[in-house]
């Protein structure tokens, strides 16, 4: 049976809990990876991925996705919604989409839709309902309207998809921090998402080189130096911590 719930609220409601009808249907959909990864360029080379994505119970499934396939198909619910990232290696600032019960049997994964959908697929276990009904366009949209697809806080955006209460007046948004990489080895620093871009370290420079980083882990390759960076990212704290190694095998 469907319920249909009226909620007049100041700004447009986000989730319409009564927007899909739960049944074990699926359908056969592909899944367009259209951009390559910042590090391939870096390496020469098409790179493995891995796929990761929810099913109706709120579980999240991966599959290997060979070096050099971009188009994956994937049977998924038909009338719910499947959450899709992609990395590079496993690893790595995701690109994301979402498939949903009105859409194409198509979709483009795109590191514009990144941090949201791979925020929304981690708590999908937690409430599969809520996220199998959740109006993603909209959200999507609202943050991308705001401003706010890299800088929402995640933490109170997952409470409120989870406990029903979302809607326009409680999302919110958190400062990027500034954090000091000066001192990184020489060379030239590639983000693992294209948006951040890259910077380089000078040794016989004085200048200090800060990047504005929104929360999360973000990395950093240094191809020709033959290191990794890794930054991990508070923002609620307004703190951060700097790792580095060597790269792993798949990079080399």
């Amino acid at each position: 049976m469907r319920y249909v719930k009226t909620i007049v609220v100041s700004m447009v409601m986000i989730i319409l809990l009564s927007s899909c009808q739960m049944n074990s249907n699926n359908k056969t959909i592909t899944v367009h990876i259209l951009d390559a990864f910042p590090y391939e360029s870096e390496v020469y080379r098409p790179l493995w991925y891995k796929m990761s994505y929810s099913d109706s119970f709120g579980n999240t499934l991966t599959k290997k996705i060979p070096a050099g396939v971009h188009d994956v198909s994937l049977n998924v619910p038909k009338n719910c919604n499947t959450y899709i990232i992609v990395q590079a290696i496993g690893d790595f600032y995701p690109q994301g989409g979402v498939i949903e019960p009105t859409s194409f049997n198509d979709v483009d994964v795109s590191f514009e839709q990144g941090y949201l959908v791979n925020t929304l697929l981690s708590i999908t276990k937690q409430n599969p309902e809520a996220l199998n009904c959740l109006n993603y366009s909209k959200l999507f949209q609202t943050l991308k309207d705001r401003k706010f697809l890299y800088s929402f806080d995640p933490f109170t955006l997952s409470r409120s998809i989870l406990d029903g209460s979302l809607n326009g007046t409680n999302i919110y948004h958190l400062d990027n921090v500034r954090v000091d990489v000066t001192q990184l080895p020489s060379g030239f620093w590639v983000s693992d998402d294209p948006i951040q871009g890259s910077f380089w370290i000078h040794n016989f420079s004085d200048d200090n080189v800060i990047l504005s980083l929104n929360g999360g882990i973000h990395s950093y390759l240094n191809y020709y130096e033959g290191y990794l960076c890794r930054i991990a990212v508070d923002s609620s704290n307004s703190e951060y911590f700097i790792s580095l190694k060597s790269l792993p095998e798949d990079l080399k």
